[in-house]
């Protein structure tokens, strides 16, 4: 249900996003159910279901595949905190290999999940990985055409 997604790219980089606007296509459902039913079934279960296909999207050749697998990466951030927080390299790792994607989506969804990422790992994931990522966050707002990106 992540990858479908607006492939109109005018669209896409005149909409707003935010958790209390969330539409009602299947994308925006998507996003709404992953986040709720992750907190309902537990970290554990949660890992078991998501863990490998996030990984499989993440390499995939298709943006729109890459696209999900940050985004659901994202969206799962909060309910699975204390895996996150003990695989903390490897989840930077991971979400700092998208925000250096090709594509403008991709990089994105990287963002996101970047951000969730370093909100339930907070204050640790600032303190040790701070030096990597604003270098990075400014070349992108220097360089990214789309204001949705430098923002």
């Amino acid at each position: 249900m992540l990858t479908e997604v607006e492939l109109d790219e005018e669209e896409w980089t005149s909409s707003i996003e935010s958790k209390d606007n969330l539409g009602t296509d299947v994308y925006s459902t998507a996003v709404s159910a992953i986040t709720r039913f992750s907190k309902d079934i537990g970290e554990k279960k949660t890992l078991e279901a998501n863990k490998s296909e996030i990984m499989k999207k993440i390499q995939s050749a298709n943006w729109v595949d890459r696209q999900a697998g940050y985004t659901c990466l994202g969206l799962i951030a909060e309910s699975c905190a204390d895996y996150f927080k003990k695989e903390l390299e490897q989840s930077f790792n991971l979400a700092k290999m998208g925000v250096s994607d090709s594509h403008y989506r991709v990089k994105y969804a990287a963002l996101g999940a970047m951000a969730n990422l370093f909100a339930v790992c907070a204050p640790t994931a600032q303190s040790r990985y701070h030096t990597e990522v604003l270098p990075v966050l400014i070349q992108l707002m220097l360089t990214e055409p789309f204001i949705k990106m430098q923002t």
